[in-house]
């Protein structure tokens, strides 16, 4: 009788410990099944990203000397900073390219503050003879 019961609970532990595992084992398909779907998602990606990337390489690399019309309007100026808005058109490609704000700090005087500076320092000059 002992015998016959500590067989059926061996074979309940047994089955218990299989459906378990099976249970496991099923979610880990999920899991694995979830985890092939990204992995081939990020392989499309990176060889779609390749191929513009040669493309686009190869696109420019077969293109002759680009002739472009720019034109820019200066919209701030001070003595350190220059700020102008800007437009390029590509000739080569027949449309406009790029547009955009272009920020200039200014490191040195100009030659117009140069000048400017050595008009000031004749006019004081000037005034001192004058008195």
């Amino acid at each position: 009788m002992r015998s016959k019961l500590l067989i059926q609970i061996i074979i309940l532990c047994l089955s218990l410990n299989l459906y378990a595992f099976a249970k496991n084992n099923k979610a880990n398909n999920n899991k694995n099944k979830k985890n092939k779907k990204e992995i081939t998602k990020i392989y499309n990606y990176y060889n779609n990203y390749n191929y513009y990337i040669n493309n686009t390489y190869e696109n420019y690399t077969k293109e002759e000397t680009q002739y472009v019309i720019e034109g820019g309007i200066r919209v701030f100026d001070s003595k350190k900073w220059q700020i102008d808005a800007f437009i390029r058109y590509s000739n080569t490609i027949n449309k406009v390219d790029t547009v955009g704000i272009r920020f200039t700090f200014k490191l040195g005087s100009s030659y117009e503050e140069r000048l400017i500076k050595d008009l000031l320092e004749r006019i004081k000059k000037l005034e001192e003879k004058s008195k």
